[in-house]
């Protein structure tokens, strides 16, 4: 398809160049008919904001013939792309990966919430992925409501006594809201002090509001690079819509799905589960999702994939729900030795490795079990954080509440760490964090750090950053890491820190504890005090 100006462009179908369209100048990006329409939608937005007029009937039902046209003469196919659902149980298994992976290690342990919060707002509101990331405090209203068939009250409107944390946006949202001081009330700091708030004689809610300082700050913010590492802006913009695609798709290569794993896999699992629930009317659900017709969502989001046990229905016989609905799942082609990389292996080992299985079973070969992924271990705090989400139910309210109150509070702090970035993920072997057996981890860990420490002291030139080392929120391969060269390592100094020092505000050596003026003081600090070169 030929390259025009948006304003040349529409003057009649020859405008297409059907004549010089190949597969070879569209590559593999276009596969299916549908991917022509995506281009056509795309042509029709920049014309417009080119021209600030819209393509005409005419033109419209000439522009549709040859795309119809260039669809059949190249064998384009005429199933679209699958919109993948991402049920609630494929939900609580990207939630769980979320939580306890290393395998994607966030910039900043708060990225890692806010991905958190992001499945969770999205998986039960259906809202799409930029109105939840324009989420702003003014938008939020938090309040205690009387329990109108028991007495006792609770924090915020949630599910008690579940078994896992895991599917609480309340507990995600309550320990970010923690860490900012977001509540007007000054004294109303941690959720301890939430539990002890109770709704007077006469009334049946207790509202909580929010500071107003921070009406125009949103909820899920950027992350920025500073001389220390990694820190938390509340002047930036939220994290645009191609930060959060790769997290999501990236969480379900982890697990290993078949599918393709979007944002809009949320709104697409939610949208069907308010269109079949019976309490949902047409209208509701326009609202809730934002569409102005229930024609929009038949077309453009229900997805082609029949979810009904057809045979029960026509027989009259009970549907096999559970096994319909394990079916329409992307759970189900999870596979550990599954690639993640190299499209072109993957396709081909979709499907011969099937075939291999069957032949091997068939043949009473052995069966070979699912290599493992082995990462690095969990820092500490984020040890902390997965274990009481994951923690066990508690069979008094009290126990409950106190079970909440610790999950927060681990929230709170996480949103202070910085995580430092990936790591790359190895099958089989030891951990990198292991320490030798017959010393603790405590150990190993304490002697690790001290053995850095003199390094970065010594007269040689060090292999070991003392601004990482410095930094105690890093986990500790991070801050311990030695590179190959101290050349390396300079190379580092001046990527990561010297090319982002903003202000000289907070500028100071935390190993000798020492302010720094400027960043002409810091490298002189470097090279004199640590050997490192810039």
């Amino acid at each position: 398809m030929r390259r025009h100006s948006p304003i040349e462009s529409p003057s009649g179908e020859s405008s297409f160049g059907e004549s010089d369209y190949t597969r070879s100048n569209a590559g593999d990006s276009v596969e299916s008919d549908t991917d022509l329409t995506d281009v056509d939608a795309v042509f029709r937005l920049v014309y417009k904001r080119a021209t600030s007029v819209k393509l005409d009937g005419a033109m419209n039902q000439s522009m549709h013939k040859v795309l119809s046209k260039l669809a059949k003469k190249h064998g384009l196919k005429k199933i679209g792309r699958d919109k993948a659902c991402m049920y609630v149980e494929d939900l609580s298994k990207v939630l769980h990966t979320n939580l306890v992976t290393t395998e994607k290690r966030y910039p900043h342990g708060r990225y890692r919430m806010q991905a958190y919060l992001y499945l969770l707002l999205a998986g039960f509101t259906a809202n799409r992925p930029q109105a939840i990331l324009g989420l702003c405090y003014r938008h939020l209203k938090v309040t205690l409501l009387r329990d109108p068939e028991d007495m006792n009250t609770f924090p915020v409107p949630e599910i008690i006594f579940e078994e896992t944390l895991l599917l609480s946006a309340q507990v995600v949202l309550l320990g970010m809201l923690f860490y900012d001081r977001a509540f007007a009330a000054y004294y109303l700091a941690s959720k301890e002090e939430l539990t002890r708030l109770t709704i007077l004689p006469g009334r049946n809610e207790l509202p909580l509001h929010l500071s107003q300082k921070l009406d125009d700050i949103p909820v899920l913010r950027k992350a920025v690079r500073t001389v220390h590492g990694w820190d938390i802006s509340p002047n930036e913009p939220p994290p645009p819509y191609s930060t959060l695609l790769p997290w999501i798709r990236t969480l379900g290569e982890i697990i290993r799905f078949a599918q393709v794993t979007r944002p809009y896999s949320l709104r697409y699992a939610a949208g069907k589960a308010f269109n079949e629930n019976g309490n949902v009317s047409d209208a509701m659900q326009n609202l809730m999702i934002g569409h102005a017709s229930i024609k929009t969502f038949e077309k453009h989001y229900l997805s082609r994939r029949i979810t009904v046990d057809t045979q029960a229905v026509v027989r009259g016989i009970q549907p096999q729900t559970v096994i319909i609905r394990a079916a329409c799942t992307i759970s189900r082609s999870i596979d550990n030795r599954r690639l993640s990389q190299l499209t072109g292996v993957k396709k081909r080992w979709e499907l011969e490795q099937p075939v291999h299985d069957v032949e091997r079973q068939l043949a009473g070969g052995e069966t070979k079990t699912n290599p493992k992924l082995v990462h690095d271990a969990m820092p500490p705090a984020h040890r902390e954080l997965a274990d009481l989400i994951l923690s066990e139910l508690g069979s008094t309210i009290e126990e409950e509440m106190a079970r909440r109150n610790r999950a927060i509070r681990a929230v709170t702090l996480y949103c202070g760490i910085e995580e430092g970035g990936m790591n790359p993920t190895r099958r089989g072997g030891r951990s990198r964090n292991a320490g030798p057996p017959a010393k603790s981890k405590l150990e190993y860990e304490e002697e690790a750090l001290e053995a850095a420490k003199v390094s970065v002291y010594k007269e040689e030139r060090p292999k070991v950053c003392f601004l990482c080392l410095g930094k105690e929120e890093l986990p500790l391969a991070t801050r311990i890491h030695p590179f190959s060269t101290s050349g390396d390592l300079s190379k580092h100094f001046k990527r990561k820190h010297l090319k982002h020092i903003g202000g000289v505000e907070g500028l100071r050596c935390k190993l000798c504890n020492v302010p720094l003026e400027n960043k002409m003081h810091l490298q002189r600090h470097a090279f004199d005090v640590h050997g490192t070169v810039s």
